[in-house]
């Protein structure tokens, strides 16, 4: 399996972050990947982490691998706002292309129902059910986590294969137009013009 890469955006109370958190158990701000030591325990996978919570004003951009997903994290109750002002944020600082690598994470306390978050967000454009997700905001139940990853790993395939169609498409047109070119200067050299 490759490497992952995983960027937390989002809002940094929207989350619980201890020891016992299993995808950020620091406070720190990091620009760059760092090892998740507890995510490859669980996973047995390579996965890096690049907290970038509470939208840093940062000048310089941090390379990111191809197989990598946003994680924007949004609370429960304020999900409208936050998701329109982290997308914002995202389309500023990385560019509108990397949308389609948005997992929405809305957190809750253990006794909420995000139903309504889901019925909101799904009046926002750039939304998509299928990059939707919820956890509690200690983020300590290993189901959630292992539910997320499944769900970003889908998300990684099908941008994967998405980028990979392009890819072969423009190589087609480019190879066609070649073609053509190579035989009309061929006619133009050889054929009888009448």
């Amino acid at each position: 399996t490759p490497e992952l890469t995983l960027v937390l955006i989002g809002h940094k109370d929207s989350i619980e972050i201890g020891s016992k958190n299993i995808l950020l158990d620091h406070d720190k701000e990091i620009h760059e990947k760092e090892f998740s030591s507890r995510l490859y325990d669980l996973f047995a996978r390579q996965i890096s982490l690049i907290n970038m919570l509470g939208f840093p004003n940062i000048e310089k951009v941090p390379v990111i691998k191809d197989n990598h997903a946003f994680i924007l994290l949004i609370s429960n109750g304020l999900h409208d706002s936050q998701y329109t002002s982290g997308m914002q944020w995202l389309e500023r600082k990385f560019g509108k292309e990397h949308s389609s690598y948005v997992m929405t994470v809305v957190t809750h306390d253990s006794d909420d129902n995000c139903e309504s978050a889901l019925q909101d967000l799904k009046a926002k454009s750039s939304f998509s059910e299928k990059r939707y997700h919820t956890c509690t905001r200690s983020m300590m139940d290993e189901n959630e986590m292992v539910a997320l990853l499944k769900k970003i790993d889908n998300m990684v395939s099908e941008n994967r294969r998405m980028t990979e169609g392009q890819e072969a498409h423009q190589y087609e047109i480019l190879k066609t137009g070649k073609t053509e070119r190579n035989l009309n200067l061929f006619c133009a050299d050889y054929c009888d013009n009448p």
